[in-house]
């Protein structure tokens, strides 16, 4: 399970408004003045991510908890969005190839053309899966429990 700690911003019945900062896992080494992911991580701001969890104990705002995310939906979700789209475009390129080859079309106008078609089909199932994903109570982050201070070391942990 992947742990995040988040701080509560709001609390509706059994429902928490949570918010948790993502941030980059470079730019923490002695190499990060010289390396370009590190300069890359710098120039970006940390994002914050809001969303809703079900309450499993009692929490106030301001609160820290943690919540969590099994490993298998976070690499689903990964495959869905990396690999869906790749799929779909290598597999228009090979159509487009042979199309090409088998009308006799000069240059590769055809083939260029077939990789944007492919590629734009897959962004549009991957939105229309994970829209279904999302729906799906078990792709939902769910609370673990509250924090005390003393147990907040880092902004995330992999048990």
């Amino acid at each position: 399970m992947i742990i995040e700690t988040a701080v509560v911003k709001n609390v509706t019945g059994d429902q928490v408004s949570v918010q948790c900062e993502s941030q980059s896992a470079c730019n923490h080494c002695h190499a990060s003045d010289n390396c370009g992911t590190g300069t890359v991580a710098k120039a970006f701001p940390h994002r914050i991510h809001s969303f809703t969890v079900t309450k499993t104990a009692g929490v106030v705002t301001g609160d820290k908890i943690e919540i969590g995310l099994p490993e298998k939906n976070l690499v689903t979700s990964a495959m869905l969005v990396y690999l869906l789209p790749l799929a779909t475009i290598l597999l228009s390129l090979g159509l487009g190839q042979y199309l090409s080859q088998t009308l006799q079309f000069e240059g590769e106008g055809l083939v260029i053309l077939a990789a944007f078609i492919g590629g734009g089909l897959g962004f549009s199932c991957t939105r229309k899966l994970s829209a279904k994903f999302d729906q799906r109570f078990d792709f939902k982050p769910k609370m673990i429990g509250v924090v005390t201070q003393s147990e907040v070391i880092g902004q995330w942990r992999v048990d």
